[in-house]
């Protein structure tokens, strides 16, 4: 199971940020130029009206709270990403276990957000390779490579 988070998260992601969004937020916290204003707060807050789905909002968001705790530009940036992805992570486990808990005992719901939960913790490095990935324009490179896992029922040939 931990081998499949990020690549979900980053499928989430690619399918809900928009390419758009992201490099208006490299161009803000990651300029070629330094700025004499800092003027990156407002320029991430203004990004809000143009945010088009959930994960855009929370990245906005996400990223703004992390410009007014203090952190850089692209430390900003970067703790924002693994923000919602680790937002993302946590939205999933909560709705599988709301799933168990319709179908299935309590203690079976609880054993299964503790699987999941731990899961998420282990994946944590790859998660932040995924944040690393939207912030600098390689979300390939951040993924692992797939597996194939085809024919693994087959078993050995008998002669």
């Amino acid at each position: 199971m931990v081998e499949k988070i990020p690549a979900a998260l980053a499928a989430d992601a690619k399918g809900e940020i928009g390419e758009g969004l992201l490099k208006s937020l490299r161009r803000i916290l990651m300029p070629e130029q330094p700025q004499l204003i800092d003027d990156a707060p407002q320029q991430v807050a203004a990004l809000r009206s143009q945010a088009a789905s959930v994960m855009e909002i929370d990245l906005v968001e996400a990223v703004g709270d992390a410009l007014r705790d203090g952190k850089k530009q692209s430390e900003a940036f970067q703790a924002g990403a693994e923000a919602v992805l680790e937002e993302r992570g946590q939205a999933a486990t909560r709705s599988v276990v709301e799933h168990y808990l319709r179908k299935s005992p309590q203690a079976r719901a609880a054993h299964v957000e503790q699987r999941v939960s731990e899961a998420l913790k282990k994946a944590g490095d790859r998660v932040r390779d995924v944040a690393t990935g939207l912030v600098t324009g390689a979300m390939n490179r951040a993924l692992p490579k797939a597996v194939d896992r085809s024919g693994l029922d087959d078993g050995p040939a008998f002669a």
